[in-house]
């Protein structure tokens, strides 16, 4: 049974679970000035997470029991189940219980069977903290991942059957899967095209959830930060030229979300398309070839496991030269399929431009029954994502009233009642 495997476990950590009076006085020193239980929770994880280095040495009986606390302390390293009995060993010196959970640690996760009580349903090791606010609010911890926030664990523990062991035996409970609100991208940009097909681009980026712990670590070196932005600019418009660039504190891992702000040229911005010129939708794409991927079979037998729910959502302005007139926009869409929702709306007023586009996997699977729907949304959703604006150019005299090109709704000025 799960208890008798979680008792025999026990034996293993439980003198392994040792205060030093340097352990002490750390704990005492990272709390000093903490006012609120949580804060308290927050200073302890964030110094397992980032000053004890991941290491394994799993030898002999330690791929299944940990090093004693006072060795992972004092040697600042350990691996999952070292890093979790010393949370859990400094945060009950502060008078928090939390109590180690062993899982199977996958990005895309399968239906668990759990029936039998077996040591290889598991490859990990994380913490779980009853109360961690004071409130009864209970919370997994991770203490492997260097770069995140603490609340929900990474995805890869997200959604997990998992075996919480205490002194009174074992419980199989699951991590909740978080909403696509906690995690994705978000895109803001103003856009000044200049008569040459040039343009100035100014926006911020967020990234929520685990995105943004790829974010801390991605522009972890500030001095690399500007060659990785301009590599990944170029990616969507070519030859760039940044001019600014300013990033969020990236140590404060208060919240799970990071932003930065970019300021850059792109010499062809507008490209021609015979005297037209075609103006782009898509700026930082992380997740194009993935979304294609996803639904890559025309059908399937087994549920499709996609890795977690997430929303990517970009907002754009675009300033056009005098006399350029918009003479096709981007087709609107409200699309909802199995667990996936995909909106477009773009406008415009004279000059000023507007796209609003929004991309939401829901869940962290599609069934078989509903994966036809999923993938004929999923093909359109890409083909709609992939349009651009089309406008003409013109000379600043032909911006006057009733000069030439279509209003709002596409209309010729002589069809404008």
């Amino acid at each position: 049974s799960w208890d008798a495997f979680a008792a025999w476990w026990w034996t293993m950590i439980r003198n392994q679970q040792i205060m030093s009076d340097e352990m002490k006085q750390k704990v005492a020193e990272l709390v000093a000035e903490k006012d609120t239980r949580i804060d308290k929770v927050r200073a302890i994880y964030d110094f397992v997470t980032g000053e004890v280095t991941y290491q394994a040495w799993e030898f002999g009986i330690h791929g299944y029991k940990p090093y004693t606390t006072t060795a992972i302390f004092e040697k600042r390293e350990g691996d999952c189940k070292d890093k979790a009995i010393l949370l859990n060993t400094m945060l009950r010196e502060i008078g928090i219980e939390a109590y180690p959970v062993l899982l199977r640690a996958e990005q895309a996760r399968s239906e668990e069977d759990m029936d039998l009580a077996m040591v290889n349903h598991f490859n990990h090791c994380i913490s779980y903290v009853p109360d961690v606010d004071g409130e009864g609010t209970g919370m997994y911890l991770d203490g492997t991942v260097e770069y995140a926030s603490m609340g929900p664990p990474p995805g890869s523990d997200r959604g997990a059957r998992v075996l919480l062991v205490t002194p009174d035996g074992g419980k199989i409970v699951q991590i909740p899967q978080v909403g696509p609100d906690y995690q994705g991208l978000d895109q803001t940009w103003n856009v000044t095209v200049n008569a040459d097909g040039s343009a100035l681009l100014e926006g911020e980026v967020t990234f929520r959830g685990d995105f943004s712990i790829q974010a801390r670590s991605m522009f972890a070196v500030a001095g690399q930060r500007p060659l990785i932005l301009q590599a990944m600019l170029a990616q969507s418009f070519g030859s760039v030229k940044l001019l600014e660039n300013d990033f969020d504190d990236l140590t404060d891992m208060t919240e799970a979300r990071e932003s930065f702000r970019v300021k850059a040229e792109v010499a062809n911005f507008a490209k021609a398309a015979g005297e037209q010129r075609t103006l782009p939708t898509s700026f930082i794409d992380f997740f194009g070839g993935m979304l294609v991927r996803l639904v890559q079979r025309p059908e399937r037998e087994h549920d499709l496991v996609i890795s977690e729910p997430m929303s990517l959502r970009t907002e754009v302005t675009y300033e056009l030269p005098a006399g350029w007139t918009v003479t096709a926009a981007p087709e609107n869409a409200d699309l909802r399929v199995a667990e996936a929702a995909f909106t477009s709306e773009a406008s415009y007023d004279g000059r000023s431009l507007t796209l609003k586009r929004n991309l939401e996997l829901r869940r962290d699977r599609v069934r078989v029954a509903d994966y036809t729907a999923f993938r004929s949304g999923l093909i359109k959703t890409t083909a709609l994502a992939k349009q651009t604006w089309t406008v003409q150019p013109g000379s600043a005299l032909d911006d006057t009233p009733g000069s030439g090109g279509p209003d709002e709704n596409g209309a010729a000025p002589d069809e404008r009642k």
